[in-house]
């Protein structure tokens, strides 16, 4: 079955800079300018696949780095697309 994602939903990207372990809580990825700072949300890998997790940002963010209001519950790679949705 293909997932078909509707990009309007989708307000900011990027992609993980190095491999993180589940219950990591700042990620380092590419470039965080399309982040809004507070109480967005983020999906961690691919939208629609087995181990995507959507997790929401923290106040904070620098030029590379989310940081993140809960851990992770799975391991994400380097690569790994990041993603602020509007909403779940």
């Amino acid at each position: 079955m293909d997932i078909i994602v509707n990009q309007s939903l989708v307000v900011g990207s990027s992609y993980l800079s190095k491999d993180y372990v589940a219950a990591s809580t700042a990620f380092t990825v590419e470039n965080t300018e399309q982040f809004t700072a507070a109480n967005g949300l983020v999906v961690f890998g691919m939208i629609g696949s087995v181990n995507a997790e959507l997790i929401s940002i923290l106040s904070s963010k620098t030029a590379t780095v989310l940081n993140m209001g809960s851990g992770c519950s799975f391991n994400h790679s380097r690569g790994e697309p990041v993603q602020q949705v509007t909403y779940d």
